[in-house]
């Protein structure tokens, strides 16, 4: 176990993970606020979850499965990404939870102890959040974990907000 919060635990994802985040990969609703905006294979989220098992290895932090306490369901994935962003090292508290899970505040959850372990365990001189412009919920998830609007990029070819913190902020 990494991370804890009063309803989620946090761990490094496994291949055991790839069938339930592959599931939520498959649907359009969620994944339209992710990366290039398009569904996920099993193979894919196999391919991405040995991604994420290198940065482990590589920098000791990357995205984690996000497990229901209550019913021990991967019900996400949320944790750290780095992004050169116009030329910048950032750091992204990234969350990403099924449908199901959406309006109840496990996002916001999952952000402040992502944050905070981030600013405890992370030497970056602050954390951003990326947000596709219509996406209102993420937005307020990341201004209610302290961050401010900061710039609009361009990535994977779809205009994204950035939202910012720094430490100590």
């Amino acid at each position: 176990m990494i991370l804890s919060t009063e309803r989620l635990d946090f761990r490094e994802l496994t291949q055991d993970d790839a069938p339930a985040l592959a599931a939520i990969y498959a649907d359009i609703e969620v994944m339209q606020y992710l990366a290039t905006g398009r569904t996920r294979t099993l193979e894919e989220t196999q391919a991405e979850i040995e991604h994420h098992r290198e940065c482990y290895a590589r920098d000791g932090h990357g995205l984690w499965a996000a497990v229901l306490r209550e019913t021990g369901a991967l019900i996400g994935r949320c944790g750290l990404l780095h992004w050169q962003i116009d030329g910048a090292e950032e750091v992204e508290v990234a969350y990403l939870l099924g449908r199901d899970h959406w309006g109840g505040g496990l996002g916001t959850e999952a952000a402040t102890a992502i944050r905070d372990w981030a600013f405890e365990n992370v030497a970056a001189p602050r954390l951003v959040s990326l947000a596709y412009p219509h996406t209102k919920a993420s937005a307020r998830v990341a201004e209610k974990i302290g961050m401010q609007f900061d710039s609009e990029v361009e990535i994977f070819g779809r205009s994204v907000h950035v939202y910012a913190v720094d430490r100590g902020a």
